[in-house]
């Protein structure tokens, strides 16, 4: 309910940005007509192959110019409030999210071209906790690298193509591996997430990327421990298949020790 006033000291002087409610002067017109662009947009990027097939980066480029001219319009004709798009949208994060895009649609094109090919070798294993085990660590130090929605983006045709190549009875332990720990990855680093971005974006001039990692690698070590134990605890029958049990699952973990399956 207050106003959330930052200061941003490089490239640009903004004097104070200024974040307010001001959904009460739209419109019954304005609010419905920004929410059906708005969510338009989200299924155009959710299926980009099926509406506009300009890749995401055209679509959420797109949109973005849309909304702003959209919004230009509903002010003309008194249906919305004034928008200063320079000092109302902080642009910082935008440019890297759509570098990022560009990156992920190139590498995409290449999934099935050697440095792909490369990857997934080196994923496989024909023991399943391990192959686990290094989607889960490709996926951490991946996401923390990159962006978390870049590598799910790019990787999970990889281990689905692992998962059909050892006709695995159930997916999900793979997939699962990719999703939670590119999330808790991506929490290491200013440019593991769009929430990060936002955040070292209006506060990059009082942290360093190095202090940034630095306070969030124990609790990412934290998180990938328990999510570890989790997923060979929930998906045991298919990480440990013929284990007797919790024992059994430790014996082959710790000693190398192996089922006839």
């Amino acid at each position: 309910g207050g106003v959330m006033e930052y200061t941003r000291r490089r490239h640009r002087v903004l004097n104070d940005y200024t974040h307010e409610d001001v959904s009460d002067q739209f419109s019954t017109f304005g609010k419905w007509s920004v929410a059906i662009i708005y969510f338009a947009f989200w299924v155009f990027l959710m299926f980009p192959n099926w509406f506009l097939p300009i890749g995401r980066p055209g679509i959420a480029l797109g949109g973005g110019m849309l909304m702003v001219v959209w919004r230009y319009f509903l002010t003309v004709i008194g249906q919305g409030p004034d928008f200063d798009a320079e000092k109302v949208i902080i642009m910082e994060p935008l440019y890297l999210l759509f570098g990022l895009m560009l990156t992920t649609v190139y590498l995409e094109g290449m999934e099935r071209g050697g440095l792909f090919d490369k990857l997934r070798e080196s994923l496989d294993d024909g023991v399943n906790w391990r192959r686990s085990s290094k989607i889960m660590a490709m996926s951490t130090i991946g996401s923390a690298a990159v962006m978390n929605d870049s590598i799910v983006l790019i990787f999970s045709g990889v281990v689905v193509d692992l998962c059909v190549r050892h006709k695995v009875a159930d997916s999900m332990p793979y997939l699962l591996s990719l999703a939670t720990t590119s999330n808790i990855g991506s929490a290491l680093t200013m440019t593991g997430n769009p929430q990060n971005i936002l955040i070292v974006s209006l506060a990059y001039d009082d942290i360093s990327w190095m202090e940034f990692a630095s306070n969030m690698v124990l609790p990412v070590i934290a998180g990938s421990f328990i999510n570890t134990v989790m997923m060979f605890t929930y998906y045991a029958a298919e990480l440990f298949p013929g284990s007797s049990g919790f024992s059994q699952n430790l014996g082959i973990l710790f000693t190398g020790s192996r089922t006839p399956e």
